[in-house]
């Protein structure tokens, strides 16, 4: 039962029949593993806070905070800030992916209802071990795009199905505009998962051009010579 204070807080989206109070709950139990530094990961880290989602976990090797473009604050921003934004919503910080074994990785996947990461193999597969979704992202020159993998059963892509898109670029002047506008769709398909609300099946790659905001939606299909889900795993 939501108390007053959270009725108030989260009202714009309670009135959605999509969401409604009881969707609310599942945003504040929802914990959600986030994978990087970048304007990217720091855009979907304020989304996510300011949604309601009540634990994330960020997963890093870097001592970084919020890009001044995004949010000039301080070193320790990249906890203050959302916790501002929501005190509600705990902040996990984990050492990153890298020298993890894997199973560890996946023992730490498990505890999080989901995953955002930008290129990352490790990580994802510690995901597809742990049967939780893994969201994909990066924004590359005037290209910004990210990858949902829903599932991983026997009839459903991982992310090594599909060639991710890889561009050799000068950093764009888009990139802060684009980390904003990809970043609130991100989220978007965050809660989605989260509340049950897109039943499609397998992987989507979503792709966007900046500044023409040129849109291409693919449906990815499993690819039965993958190197990594055409092959039975074991931990």
């Amino acid at each position: 039962m939501l108390a007053d204070e959270q009725i108030e807080r989260y009202s714009r989206q309670i009135i959605l029949p999509q969401v409604g109070g009881k969707g609310q709950e599942k945003l504040l139990r929802a914990s959600v593993l986030l994978n990087g530094a970048g304007p990217l990961q720091e855009t979907a880290l304020l989304y996510l806070a300011a949604v309601g989602i009540g634990t994330i976990g960020i997963l890093t090797d870097e001592e970084v905070g919020l890009s001044s473009v995004l949010m000039p604050e301080s070193s320790d921003a990249l906890t203050t800030v959302p916790q501002r934004l929501n005190p509600e919503c705990a902040i996990v910080h984990h050492h990153g992916t890298e020298g993890h074994p894997l199973t560890a990785l996946s023992q730490l996947a498990r505890n999080y209802t989901l995953a955002i990461s930008g290129p990352d193999s490790h990580l994802h597969d510690a995901c597809y071990i742990a049967r939780r979704p893994f969201l994909c992202v990066q924004s590359v020159g005037t290209q910004c795009w990210f990858l949902t993998c829903r599932g991983y059963d026997a009839s459903q892509p991982c992310a090594h199905c599909v060639q991710l898109p890889t561009r050799e670029e000068a950093p764009s002047p888009f990139v802060d505009l684009a980390a904003l506008f990809l970043g609130a769709q991100l989220v978007t398909e965050v809660v989605k998962i989260i509340l049950g609300l897109d039943q499609s099946a397998g992987a989507t790659l979503v792709r966007c051009e900046f500044p023409d905001l040129r849109f291409d939606v693919q449906k990815v299909r499993k690819n039965p010579d993958c190197s990594y889900c055409g092959h039975s795993l074991s931990e």
